[in-house]
């Protein structure tokens, strides 16, 4: 019987089976089985499975689900891509080859047994089959404890490492942003892999922040702060992983990075803040405070406005009704149920607008870049009022001044 005539006759049998019957049914010739590239991996290696499905019976569709997988915990599985679909003849038979491949790794050491079900659906309306998967085992070793740096960054896999500072001639106090790039294949940890080593005494370094993410590239920047003249060069930037490859740990390094000091720069004068629509109003109230209608302002006079209201609409109507005796004590008691609101909206308005506290030391400079020239230091605990933000850095008002600083330099109240 040819394959055609196998294809219709195994049709007819499905059409005219009954539903009990057909839910059982067996996929003809159709078999599945997962590999792998090695069947001995080590812990949080990603390493390549191939799904291979080959069909030589009644006609199937092109979709397949996998049912019954392991958990995360034990083996995780990245999204199958097809490769290129092929033809055997096997037996005499023609048959349809088709090979689905995925990364996968597993984050925890021992054997590990994957045998999921395959769902294939027939051509024929409302038909599926469940087809045994052939199991995939694998032996899952822990990381080699010999040879394992003291600041391994528990990435495991093939990696490049690219690093750079900015700016390089400074002035004492000015901040040093570190770039630091790790490109490659496998699992990256979730703390940053890569990071300038530790300086005491001679450079106050910050935890690295994350600024982009790829599917094999990471990009942190890293905030550095020289302590002094002596501090010539910012550390070099390491990296430590496991390559399972060759099995052995690999170090990559970069840097160190020279700095220049310039002569201190002379401080520019930082203009006191007067919005447009207020210039020139406020001084005379408060040195160093300018008027402005802001949120504040709006407040207070709303409170004033609503007090004034109630009082006038209680004495109205109390006139109306000729109780003039009620009319003076209803806005007496008006005018006290509204006074708290009316005296916080007041020193609202009169004090400085603060809606963040600075985290830690920074200059705030003209312009939102670390060489920008430097205007006025703030201290840890300094009340700012947040203006607006660009990146990183964010333009903030204290005292009547203004400057960029850096956003992981501010805590929100």
């Amino acid at each position: 019987m040819g394959l055609f005539s196998l294809a219709l006759f195994s049709g007819f049998v499905l059409l005219f089976t009954p539903a009990a019957t057909r839910a059982q049914f067996p996929a003809p010739l159709v078999a599945a089985e997962l590999t792998a590239e090695r069947a001995d991996i080590y812990v949080n290696e990603h390493f390549s499975v191939v799904l291979e499905v080959r069909a030589g019976g009644a006609p199937i569709r092109p979709s397949f689900k996998l049912t019954s997988l392991p958990p995360p915990g034990v083996l995780t599985f990245d999204q199958f891509r097809e490769l290129r679909a092929e033809r055997r003849i096997e037996d005499g038979r023609a048959v349809d080859v088709r090979r689905f491949r995925t990364a996968a790794r597993a984050p925890a050491a021992g054997p590990v047994e994957a045998a999921p079900t395959l769902i294939v659906e027939s051509f024929m309306p409302g038909r599926a089959y469940e087809v045994p998967v052939t199991p995939l085992r694998l032996n899952v070793r822990e990381l080699p404890a010999e040879g394992r740096p003291d600041d391994f960054s528990g990435a495991v896999g093939t990696f490049r490492l690219e690093a750079g500072v900015t700016p390089a001639e400074i002035v004492l106090g000015d901040l040093v942003t570190a770039r630091i790039t790790v490109s490659g294949t496998g699992h990256f940890p979730e703390r940053a892999p890569a990071v300038v080593a530790d300086a005491p005494g001679l450079f106050k370094i910050y935890e690295p922040s994350l600024v982009s993410r790829e599917e094999n590239r990471l990009v942190y920047e890293q905030v550095i702060v020289p302590q002094g003249t002596n501090a010539a060069a910012v550390p070099a930037v390491r990296l430590s992983f496991f390559e399972p490859l060759s099995g052995a740990y690999v170090n990559l390094s970069q840097g160190p990075f020279p700095l220049t000091y310039a002569p201190k720069r002379e401080g520019a004068a930082f203009a006191r803040y007067r919005p447009a629509e207020q210039a020139g109003v406020g001084d005379a109230r408060r040195p160093g405070r300018t008027a402005s209608l802001g949120y504040a302002a709006r407040m207070a006079l709303a409170a004033v406005a609503y007090w004034i209201l109630a009082a006038g609409a209680a004495f109205a109507a109390a006139v109306r009704a000729a109780r003039k005796r009620a009319a003076a004590l209803a806005a007496l008691l008006a005018a006290a149920a509204l006074f708290a609101p009316f005296r916080a909206g007041l020193r609202a308005l009169l004090a400085p607008p603060r809606n963040a506290v600075m985290a830690r030391d920074a200059t705030a400079r003209f312009a939102p870049a670390h060489a920008s020239v430097a205007g006025f230091e703030l201290s840890a605990g300094t009340a700012v009022r947040l203006v607006e933000t660009s990146g990183d850095w964010a333009k903030i008002e204290s005292r009547g001044n203004r400057g960029w600083v850096p956003r992981a330099s501010l805590e929100a109240r």
